[in-house]
């Protein structure tokens, strides 16, 4: 890692009329939301001058470090690994930062995911057209020349946010219930929670929302069999070992035990997300007047200066 910096998102220690949360380098420019390509379904047929899959050794790496493959005819799959671990993470973010450094000609996105890297294009963009390779091939010797010369090993700088959250009653209804199924005190809940050493592997599902990882397994409970059909805003979740942040209000099948009163999507601002990843987040508990206290902030901020930059 290049360095590391502290971001306290209480309204402690930050400009508030400016709002400028994210101090230091976006991830890239691309404002499309992270996802990953897996969501698409099963992949489409391999197109003509594509290469195979390469097979993953025993322990769960790839034989190379990395396999490509196509989406379609316009989107490469780069995968990094085989499991969710935040080393093959650092290499996915590393890689996507580099593709988007380099401004590949015909490229229009850069997706990053938990172990993958997804490459869209438009093939009448591509240049080298006169090789008589198909664009896929041509763009697959272009992504491996990156790889090669070490592009996933890029360190960028590391970030810790801090997050405030006001933890049960009406903002984490689950709270007692995941309290219960794992034989824990709410206190000890909370305490474990923010404990935990969260990582944001991708944002997907809604703009902004952070998939972390790192949560402690103690504290690991599956989706909930039935879904609401609206989580508010700013409401802190957890499933399996993960943790999660509703960026916006959505349906959710996750186990709600808090709510931060940030607001982490602003489609105004630059970067329009609070988060990003690569970022480590902990959690801090916060009473509830704290939390009408940052929210009452929050608000003034935004009727202030509605179009400033983070």
């Amino acid at each position: 890692m290049q360095g590391t910096s502290t971001l306290n998102c209480g309204y402690d220690r930050f400009a508030t009329r400016t709002g400028k949360w994210l101090a230091g380098p976006s991830h890239g420019s691309s404002p499309t939301l992270m996802r990953s390509c897996r969501s698409i379904g099963k992949r489409e047929s391999t197109p003509r001058g594509a290469k195979r899959a390469q097979c993953p050794t025993m322990d769960g790496e790839l034989a190379r470090g990395w396999r490509i493959e196509a989406a379609g005819d316009r989107c490469l799959i780069v995968e990094l690994g085989t499991r969710v671990d935040p080393q093959i993470n650092r290499r996915v973010h590393a890689l996507a930062s580099r593709l988007i450094a380099a401004r590949i000609e015909g490229v229009s996105d850069v997706v990053p995911a938990f172990t993958t890297v997804a490459v869209h294009y438009r093939p009448e963009k591509l240049p080298g057209s006169a090789s008589g390779e198909s664009p896929h091939a041509r763009l697959e010797k272009t992504v491996e020349a990156l790889l090669a010369s070490g592009a996933d090993a890029f360190a960028a700088e590391a970030r810790t946010v801090e997050i405030p959250v006001c933890y049960g009653g009406d903002f984490g209804p689950d709270l007692d219930e995941v309290a219960s199924a794992c034989s824990l005190s709410a206190g000890r809940v909370i305490e474990l929670h923010g404990a935990s050493p969260h990582l944001v592997y991708m944002l997907g599902f809604a703009p902004g929302f952070p998939y972390m990882g790192g949560l402690d397994p103690r504290l690991a409970m599956p989706r909930r069999s039935t879904p609401r059909l609206k989580i508010a805003a700013g409401t802190v979740a957890i499933a399996r070992e993960q943790s999660a942040i509703y960026t916006l209000q959505t349906p959710g099948g996750w186990n709600l035990i808090g709510r931060t009163p940030l607001t982490f999507f602003r489609p105004d601002a630059d970067p329009p997300s609070l988060l990003r990843p690569g970022d480590r987040v902990r959690f801090v508990a916060v009473s509830r007047e704290r939390y009408d206290e940052i929210a009452e902030r929050v608000r003034a901020d935004l009727e202030r200066a509605p179009g400033d930059s983070r």
